[in-house]
C-alpha cells in the first residue's frame, strides 16, 4: 500500500477519467485479496513448494508460467 500513495494522490487531483481509474484500482485490490486468500487457505498452493519437485532443488520453477502457485 505504501507504493499506492502516488496513485491515490493523482486520483484526487485528476478529474478526467477518475471513474475508470478507481475501477482499475478496485479491481487490482480485489485480485490481490483473492491471491492472498487462496495462498493462505488452500493446501494445494502450499504443496506447490515440493510437488512435483522441491523448489530448493529446482529453482527454475519460480519462473515457470505453466505452473503458477496460486492457480492450483
Amino acid at each position: 500500500m505504501f507504493f499506492m500513495i502516488p496513485v491515490f494522490a493523482s486520483l484526487q487531483e485528476d478529474r478526467t477519467g477518475k471513474i475508470f481509474q478507481m475501477c482499475v484500482v478496485c479491481f487490482l485490490i480485489a485480485v490481490s485479496i483473492f491471491i492472498h486468500w487462496k495462498g493462505a487457505y488452500f493446501w494445494a498452493c502450499w504443496a506447490w513448494n515440493y510437488d512435483p519437485v522441491d523448489i530448493g532443488s529446482a529453482p527454475w520453477r519460480l519462473w515457470d508460467v505453466s505452473d503458477i502457485q496460486f492457480l492450483r
